[in-house]
């Protein structure tokens, strides 16, 4: 019985360990793609900064509907 205590303490913590790491992943692969779009947004800026395409700063926003 008391073997089976132990196994299940060591599956608990080793699914908090797991989704630990899923969450981190996850975050990770968010702030990845945030940069991406970031950057090739300011690069499209710095090649023509008097290109009037007003587009990226209302993509998303109520105004697209």
């Amino acid at each position: 019985m008391d073997d089976l205590v132990v196994t299940a303490k060591k599956l608990r913590a080793v699914r908090k360990a797991c989704r630990h790491f899923l969450t981190l992943w996850a975050l990770e692969q968010m702030a990845s793609d945030a940069r991406k779009e970031c950057s090739t947004e300011a690069s499209d800026f710095e090649s023509n900064p008097f290109d009037r395409n007003w587009k990226a700063m209302y993509q998303g926003d109520v105004l697209d509907d």
